[in-house]
């Protein structure tokens, strides 16, 4: 008997332990609006979107990155190119429905050997207005000329309908 009794006196207890007492003013609503002012808050924000441009059959096609840090009404566009070369770019341009629209670096190129391989990154960047980032969501055709000390390279972002990765990504950070 003794033991139904402390048993019984222990699952009590156990039990009471258990129950969370509520705290003044934490109701659901008032729990839901504190979600919500986390998703609204600035706290969490994804300030970089990248992705590869239209490449038919070509290795190591350039990928398109963009820094949605607004600075002095610029945004900085950065283009990676994976070649077994270096690539030293100068200029980067950007051909929305036959229209050119040039940018001079902002420095020197990067480079960075892949690990495990004979693949170089090669990367820079140029600052282009919030304007010209406007004219790349209503356009038709739009592509990227990197200009380099050999050659120039020109792919498409958009060509004709056919979305690059580094568009759709445009289209979902702008």
């Amino acid at each position: 008997m003794k033991n139904y009794f402390v048993l019984s006196y222990l699952t009590v207890m156990l039990t009471g332990c258990l129950v969370i007492p509520s705290k003044s003013g934490s109701t659901p609503d008032t729990l839901a609006q504190a979600v919500k002012t986390v998703e609204n808050s600035k706290a969490v924000t994804r300030t970089t979107t990248r992705g590869p441009l239209l490449c038919e059959n070509m290795p190591g096609c350039p990928e398109l990155a963009i820094d949605w840090k607004k600075q002095h009404g610029a945004y900085a566009v950065s283009l990676h190119i994976y070649s077994p070369y270096q690539i030293e770019m100068n200029e980067i341009s950007f051909d929305i429905d036959g229209k050119k629209y040039s940018y001079s670096t902002i420095g020197a190129t990067a480079h960075r050997k892949l690990d495990n391989s004979t693949v170089i990154e090669s990367a820079n960047t140029v600052n282009v207005p919030a304007s010209l980032l406007s004219r790349f969501k209503n356009a038709k055709n739009i592509q990227v000329i990197i200009c380099s000390d050999s050659m120039d390279i020109t792919q498409s972002m958009l060509s004709n309908g056919t979305q690059s990765k580094a568009y759709r990504m445009f289209l979902r950070g702008y």
